[in-house]
This record gives structure tokens, sequence and C-alpha cells, in this order.
């Protein structure tokens, strides 16, 4: 298990228990044929349950299908037609997919959340021109500026198709038929359609060991339909005959409540979210046995600790489905572990000129299914788009990974999302995971900004977990736990993170929004708050890099030359070489030498800095303490001229 010790036991997976590549080419496992053969089978078997009370079986759920497929028909909607839908996660929602795949169609679900540009993107991009929607989503519709689209209203109760002869349905989809559209997230442009056969969906059958569920069991789904999240339940719970419980919206503090009132054994959980609920001393009493956490390993064991439950982990994306599936003991809890191939599937770790690399370093994700069809079949409409990420049956994932020798694979970032400083690669979901942990704060994300010396400066967004937030404190904590340059050089602190609607952040939105001058920003040396901007931030990486990193490459990077230094021994011209050899001597002279900026502020083109030095003078054997007192100017983004002193007691801005 995930994390040994904690929950229920659970029997090791049996063989067979996880073979995507035999299920998703198997006909009898493409979802209505699954349902409709559990409706001849056992019609009276429970399968869809909403929390508001609403329930169907097997047999209803079929019957209703095909009252739903004469629907669509009197709608026009006809074999390889595409149908946009606005339906929450309900009976309605199920029925519409698995009628469309009965009738030979394609369901588009779309994100009621978008707006303007991006709505009139996907509805456009569909191609569909019929829409079912809830009626508290037709006026969204309606007032898209789409031409020809025809908006048609699901109500939650009396739904035109509960009226209608169910059609006979003589054809059902093959495993390599298209099941429907998944549009991206678009969290940095216009959301991709992503075309997913049915096969793709079966495949997640057994990321969960199909020998660890039986007819007793239900899966809470709370996910949107227009994610994959919110579909995969279907396809195990039909495997074994279960449940699927729907709720139309996630609410933490109904979570348990619905798992408890309706015997839910599994779920893909919102796990910071509901670990955010005040804790209950029968928080434990659930009948909860296994579910998928979000990435964050330390918050899993904690959610699995309070709820006395297994958490899985799984790696995936709706172009590839579920590759990666994290079943065995974690080796720790630092890194973000997602587990070890499902079989079938071939991983590759790739660099930038297309060559394997070896294990323990960074490169790019690249997946083979056990079978064509189980990945993307195509991004609707953009065929170069489609064969740039699946060229050679390998999809592309844009993820950095790392394969360890062990076989599992450690998550690092995406490839887009990692911040390049110094020449160090700093990923931000690893910022993110040890920001999220302090109690202070209830979610964050990180993001990497322009810096003209280091290439980039990294920027923590948060928004704290209660009122009296104070950034210094959270980023003395953080130095115990991230590397130093890891360390965020801007703290934000704002009310919520612009999301999608699957709750990932908007960076691209985040980036633009963001205001760095009222940032609270840390001494580069010390723990002394800096007004810091640009010209500041120069200075104290010159400081850092001398008198903490011992590195004399920072005078080439940022001195300029000639240098003008003016001190109490006279003004001088100094080459970047006798600059060195002095610094060398002073190193020599001050044995482990400790430097913090107690104090700084920028004007015009200069900036004031009081900073301490200590350490062992090697002549003396004596502990030395100096103020300096330095002014640097700056031109071109280098520090061209200063003037120094070393005289403590000094009001040092006079």
């Amino acid at each position: 298990m995930t994390h040994p010790g904690v929950g229920p036991a659970l029997p090791p997976p049996s063989p067979g228990d996880d073979d995507a590549g035999t299920l998703g080419r198997d006909p009898a496992f493409v979802l209505p044929r699954r349902v409709a053969a559990w409706a001849e089978q056992d019609p009276d078997r429970r399968f869809l349950t909403e929390v508001t009370g609403r329930t169907t079986t097997y047999g209803q759920t079929w019957t209703a299908v095909r009252r739903w497929a004469t629907w669509l028909d009197t709608l026009g909607i006809r074999p390889g037609h595409r149908v946009v839908s606005m339906l929450p996660a309900s009976i309605d929602a199920v029925l519409l997919w698995l009628a469309t795949g009965a009738a030979g169609a394609l369901e588009v679900p779309v994100d009621p959340a978008l707006r303007g540009t991006f709505l009139r993107h996907v509805l456009t991009d569909s191609g569909a021109r019929v829409c079912l929607v809830r009626p508290e989503f037709a006026d969204l519709v309606r007032g898209s500026g789409v031409p020809g689209l025809e908006v048609v209203e699901v109500p939650r109760e009396g739904c035109p198709a509960d009226a209608l002869a169910p059609a006979d349905v003589t054809a059902l989809p093959a495993p390599e038929d298209a099941g429907c559209v998944i549009y991206t997230s678009g969290t940095t442009g216009l959301p991709k359609g992503v075309v997913i056969s049915w096969a793709q969906m079966t495949a997640s059958i057994g990321r969960i060991p199909r020998s660890w569920l039986s007819a007793s069991d239900a899966v809470y789904v709370c996910h949107p339909m227009f994610h994959v999240t919110g579909r995969t339940p279907l396809l195990s719970m039909s495997d074994v005959g279960g449940r699927v419980v729907l709720r139309e919206r996630f609410s933490a503090t109904a979570f348990l409540d619905d798992v408890r009132a309706h015997g839910c054994t599994s779920t893909t959980a919102y796990v910071p979210l509901v670990l955010a609920t005040p804790e209950q001393p029968d928080d434990a009493d659930n009948p909860l046995r296994v579910v998928f956490g979000t990435h964050n390993l330390p918050l899993s064991l904690r959610f699995a600790r309070r709820f006395d439950l297994q958490v899985l982990e799984a790696y995936g994306s709706t172009e590839i489905g579920f590759p990666l599936v994290q079943r065995s003991p974690i080796p720790d809890h630092d890194r973000r572990w997602c587990g070890s191939p499902r079989p079938g599937y071939e991983l590759r770790i790739v660099g930038q000129d297309g060559v394997d690399l070896p294990d323990g370093s960074v490169g790019e994700l690249w997946v083979r299914p056990p079978a064509r069809p189980l990945m993307l079949l195509e991004y609707l409409n953009q065929p170069e788009a489609t064969a740039a990420a699946t060229a050679g049956g390998w999809y592309r994932t844009g993820d950095a990974m790392v394969r360890h020798p062990n076989g599992l694979f450690e998550f690092i970032d995406r490839m887009k999302d990692t911040i390049r400083r110094h020449g160090e690669n700093i990923s931000s979901a690893a910022i993110e995971a040890v920001v999220t942990a302090d109690p202070a704060v209830a979610e964050c994300a990180v993001i990497g900004v322009p810096d003209p010396v280091a290439g980039q400066a990294v920027a923590l967004a948060l928004v704290p977990a209660a009122e009296g937030f104070d950034p210094a404190a959270l980023w003395q904590r953080l130095q115990d736990l991230l590397p130093k340059y890891a360390l965020p050089g801007y703290v934000v602190v704002l009310h919520e993170l612009p999301r999608t609607p699957t709750n990932k952040v908007r960076k691209t939105e985040l980036v633009a929004a963001l205001d760095l001058g009222s940032a609270w920003t840390p001494s580069p040396l010390g723990s002394g708050v800096v007004e810091q901007t640009t010209l500041s931030a120069i200075v104290g990486r010159y400081w850092d890099g001398l008198w903490s990193g011992h590195d004399l490459s920072v005078v080439d990077e940022l001195i300029g030359e000639p240098y003008i230094r003016h001190s109490s021994a006279g003004t001088r011209s100094l080459s970047h070489k006798d600059l060195k050899r002095e610094i060398a001597e002073a190193w020599r002279l001050l044995h482990d030498p400790e430097t913090t900026i107690d104090d700084q502020v920028e004007t015009g083109d200069r900036v004031w800095t009081r900073a301490t030095t200590a350490g062992i003078n090697l002549d003396t054997g004596a502990r030395s303490v100096l103020t300096w007192l330095v002014v640097h100017r700056l031109a071109g983004g280098r520090i061209v001229e200063s003037w120094s002193a070393t005289l403590p007691g000094v009001d040092w801005r006079r």
C-alpha cells in the first residue's frame, strides 16, 4: 500500500486485476454494451443514485437510455453528429452519454464556467448543432453568439424523453469508436478538444485492482462530467455490477455525510479541501476503503489516517488515460511519487533531443499504450497538433519526470511550469506541495517571473488559512524545507486563486494579475524585510554569491568593467581580475563568513545596503564582526560604482 500500516488491509493484486490492453479491446466492456448486459442479466440491480434521492437500476437505466435515443432522433441527431451538453454530475448526464453512444453520435460536455472567447471557441469548434443544458445555463449558451446552435433545456424533473417510446438499439459502439470529446482545461490558451475512444475509457478499469471491488461497492462522484474523473467510475462499477452515487457539485462539508448515507466505498477525493474541514472524533467511522488522492503525499497520509482508509495515487491525462498507478509503499514523502507502469503500457524518459535518458535523469515522459485506441484518437480539428503529440505511436505528455532504478516514477512538473533560476531547474509543483502543507496556507501556486539577473525568480501566490498571516514567518519556516535557490523571491497574498472548474490553477491568468510591486520580498541574505525591486535583486544576488555561495563568477556576471570603488583607502578603478583577487584574500582571512543584509533601500540608480558579516579572523584567531555600509550605483543591469565603509553604529540613512 502507498502508506503501509494505515487503513484497512487489502490483498495483493491478482493476475488479471489490471489488464487495460485486453479489456480495452473487448467489445463486451464498452460502457453502453456493459450496461445493456447488466440490464438483461439483473435488471433490478441498483446502478445510479443522486444524493437528492433519485435512483435507477441497471434495467431502468437502459430503458431510459433507449428513450433518450428516441429523443435525440426527434432532435435531428444522426450517426456522426456531435451533441454539446451542459449537465452536472447526474443521472441525466449519464443517460445522455450512453444514448449518444447508442445512436452513433458523439457527446461534447462543456464547462458552464466558460465565458466569452473561451465559450464561443468550444461551442464553435465542437461543430454541434444541438446543445442540451440545464435551464440555468440556457441563456448563457443562447447569448454566446454562436449561430445555428439549437439550445434544448433538460429540466431536473419532467424530461421530454420520459414520455417517449424506447428506441430499438440494434448497433452499439465498438471499442475503437469515439466515445466523447473532452476539452482540456485551457490553462495556457484556448482549450483543445480531445477525442477519446470507448476503449480508452474502458482502460480505466483496473486502476483499483478488479478483485478489490464487487457488486456491493459504490463510488462517490462529485466531479464534473466535462472531466474524465467524472466518468471513469461508471466503467469500474459496470465491470462488477456496483453503484455510482452522484452529487452535482462538490461540498467539503457534505462529503462525509454523503459517503455514509449511501455506503460509498471509493472515490477520487479533493484531499486538501476535505482536510480543511474541522476534525471530528468519529471521522474514521465511514465505509470508504480505497480512494485516489491528489498527488500530495503528506496530505494523502493525513487523509488516510484521519478517515482510516487506503489512498492510491495515479498519474494520467485526458489524452493518455492512466498509465501509472502507485499501489506499493512509497520510499518517502518528500517526492511526488506517482507509481509504476500499468501492464501493457510502455514509458520512456526523453531528453530535448528525443534520446532516451538514463534512470535518475529529468526528462519528458512519453507513453505508448497497449493499443493505439487507448490514447486520444485526435485533437478535434487539429491534425498537426495530433501528429506532433502522437508521432510514432508515443504520446508526448509535456510532463517532466524521473524514472528511478526501483521502477517508480517521480513527477517533477509540467515542462512549461519548471522554473529556470541561475541554471537550476526548480519544480513549481514541489514548492507548492511544501507550502500547502504549512498550516498557515490554505492554497497556493508557484510561478516563474522574469528576473534580469537570474533568468527567473520564484513568485509564490497564496491564500492564507486565517487572518493575521505573516509572510516573513512563513518564509523563515520554508528555509528549513526548501533549497536556497527554490525559496520564493516574492510572496503575494490573495483572496483566491484563479482556477478551472477541475481545480487547476490558471497560471497564465495568475501571472497577468500579479502585482509584484506590492509583494512581500525577503532579504536576499537574511531575515530582514527589504524594499526590493530589480536593482536590489541584482545587489542581493551579488552579495549572496560572494558571501554565501563563494562564487566568484558573480563578478563577471554582475560587475561592470571598469568598476570604481570608493572606500577609506581611497578611490580605485578595478578590473574583474583585481576585484576577484581582493575578494579571495578576504575569504582567506575570514573563515566561514556569514553575511546578513539587515536593511536595504533603493533610490534612483543606487541601492543603499547595510549588512553584517561575522567569521573567524585567521590572522588573530578572534571572532570578527563587521557592519558594512555600502552604496552601489548600477547601470545597464550591472554594478559600476560603490561607496563603502565599516562603521558600526552610524545612522547610515543620513
